[in-house]
């Protein structure tokens, strides 16, 4: 690790167990009357939620960072689940910047009779092979 960011501004925190205190002085203040986010994390820090982005590119710092992300993540979720705070926002902040995801499995049985004639024809020229290619 450098002393410098990329941009050759000094770094903020030169060692993990220095951002390691800071990082868990914001988790531990009581006086919070907010929700944890990455961005109020970074903001405690004195940097933007993007130079704290970048402290994780650094080996060293990944797993402090990581650590933090995590916390925020599972206390958004929390949240979420006891019905705090406004709850699509809680699933746009997830899905956004956590890799949440909505699926769906759809099943569908077709009875190939019910197809009309044009369709039936575009059918019957499908390969077997599953190839995909509709012969011409």
């Amino acid at each position: 690790m450098t002393d410098k960011h990329p941009g050759g501004r000094p770094r903020k925190f030169k060692s993990v167990e220095e951002m390691d205190v800071a990082i868990q002085d914001y988790f531990d203040d009581e006086s919070k009357n907010y929700p944890y986010t990455m961005t109020g994390l970074a903001l405690s820090l004195g940097m933007s939620r993007r130079t704290l982005s970048n402290y994780s590119h650094d080996d060293e710092f990944l797993p402090s960072i990581k650590q933090a992300k995590q916390f925020v993540e599972n206390m958004t979720a929390q949240r979420m689940i006891e019905g705090k705070g406004w709850g699509p926002g809680h699933i746009f902040v997830l899905k956004n910047n956590y890799g949440w995801k909505d699926t769906q499995h759809l099943e569908a049985k077709v009875d190939i009779n019910e197809y009309s004639d044009a369709a039936r024809e575009v059918l019957d020229r499908l390969p077997d092979d599953n190839s995909g290619s509709i012969p011409s």
